[in-house]
C-alpha cells in the first residue's frame, strides 16, 4: 500500500546494539511511535480485508453443515447446527493462509484502498485522517531528537556543553530562528552560558552528569532550525555523520508540510515557499512543488509514504551517528 511502504523498516543493524542502553531505549521508543502510525493507517484495509475472510469462512461452513443450498435446510434444526457452524467457520478463519480461497479478493480490495488513500483530497475525513499521521510523526522526531541531545550532554559536556559549534556554508540558511527568543533585558551570549543557582542546587552542585537538562532551555525544540541549532554548536567535532542526519532534505519537506498543515490549514505561504526550497527537485513530492502562494496542500498515500519512511530513517541514522560519536570519544 502507498501510504504504508515504510511498514517494513528496520533499525540498521548497528542501531540494534548500540554500546548505550540509553539510546536503545530511546530507538525503541522512536521505533514503537511508527510501529503505532503503521497500525494506525492499515486499520481501514485490514478491517475490510478480515470482514471478507469472515464472511467467506461462515459460507464455507455453512455449506459443509447444510449442504449446497442452505435455503433447503430444515429451519426447526438451524438452532441446532449453528454453534456448529460458527465453530467450523472459525477454523476456516485461523487457518486463513494468503494463498487460501479466503485471501482471493485481497488484492482487489488493496488496490482499492491504495486508490482511495492516494485520492484523499476528495475525501476530507481520509485527508485529515493523513494529515494527523504526518503530525505524529514529526512529533516522534521532534521528542527523539530532544531526550537524544540532551542524553548526549550529560554523557559528555566535555566538548559538547560548550556550544560553540557553527554550521558550515551550505546549512547557515537553515538554522534561522533556531535559539529561543529572548526579551529585551535578556542576558547577553556569554551570559546565557552562565548556570543558574537554581540549576546547581538542583543537582547538589554537581552537573557533570547534567549538562544536557541545564542547557536545554537555549533552544526552540519545536522547530527544525531550533533541532538543528542545538546540534550544530554542540557537535563541533567529527560531526558529519551527525550533521548529515539532521540536515536530511527530508526533515525540511516533513517540517515546512508541518507547520503549514498546523498552522495555516494547508494554505501556502510565503514561508512555506522558502523552507520548502530545498525540496522542490525530489520527485515524490512533486505535487507539492508544483503548487504556488495561497494554493492548499494535500496529502496523497505517496506523499505520506515518502515522509514517513525518510522521517524514520533520518531519526535511525541520527542516533546512530550520536550513539558512534559518544564511543569514539570516551
Amino acid at each position: 500500500m502507498a501510504a504504508i511502504r515504510y511498514a517494513d523498516t528496520h533499525p540498521p543493524a548497528a542501531l540494534t546494539k548500540p554500546k548505550f542502553k540509553e539510546i536503545l531505549a530511546i530507538g525503541q521508543t522512536y521505533m514503537d511511535s511508527f510501529t503505532s502510525i503503521d497500525v494506525i493507517l492499515k486499520f481501514p484495509g485490514n478491517s475490510g480485508l478480515i470482514a471478507v475472510d469472515w464472511e467467506k469462512a461462515q459460507a464455507q461452513a455453512v455449506m459443509d453443515l447444510c449442504g449446497p443450498d442452505p435455503m433447503e435446510f430444515p429451519e426447526d434444526k438451524l438452532p441446532e447446527v449453528m454453534p456448529k457452524i460458527i465453530e467450523k467457520a472459525e477454523e476456516y478463519f485461523a487457518k486463513a493462509s494468503p494463498d487460501s480461497p479466503l485471501h482471493e479478493n485481497h488484492r482487489a480490495q488493496t488496490g482499492l484502498f491504495e486508490e482511495i488513500v492516494n485520492r484523499a483530497h476528495q475525501t476530507p475525513q481520509l485527508e485529515q485522517f493523513l494529515r494527523a499521521t504526518l503530525l505524529q510523526a514529526w512529533t516522534a522526531f521532534e521528542h527523539m531528537a530532544g531526550v537524544l541531545w540532551e542524553f548526549a550532554l550529560n554523557k559528555h559536556p566535555v566538548h559538547l556543553a560548550e556550544l560553540s559549534g557553527k554550521p558550515k556554508d551550505p546549512f547557515k540558511g537553515l538554522l534561522e530562528g533556531g535559539k529561543t527568543k529572548q526579551p529585551p533585558n535578556a542576558p547577553k551570549e556569554q551570559e546565557r552560558k552562565w548556570m543558574r543557582m537554581d540549576d546547581l542546587k538542583k543537582h547538589t552542585y554537581d552537573v557533570s552528569s547534567h549538562m544536557g537538562e541545564i542547557l536545554k532551555h537555549r533552544f526552540q525544540w519545536t522547530s527544525l532550525p531550533g533541532i538543528r541549532e542545538a546540534y550544530v554548536e554542540a557537535f563541533k567535532v567529527d560531526s558529519d555523520a551527525v550533521i548529515d542526519a539532521i540536515m536530511h532534505i527530508s526533515l525540511d519537506a516533513l517540517s515546512a508540510i508541518r507547520n503549514v498543515i498546523a498552522h495555516k490549514n494547508g494554505i501556502i505561504d510565503c514561508e512555506f515557499l522558502t523552507k520548502f526550497g530545498r525540496c522542490k527537485l525530489i520527485p515524490e513530492l512533486g505535487e507539492v512543488a508544483r503548487l504556488g502562494k495561497d494554493d492548499k496542500i494535500f496529502i496523497t498515500g505517496d506523499i505520506l509514504a515518502w515522509l514517513l519512511e525518510n522521517t524514520n530513517n533520518q531519526g535511525l541514522n541520527l542516533m546512530k551517528a550520536v550513539d558512534d560519536w559518544l564511543q569514539n570519544h570516551a
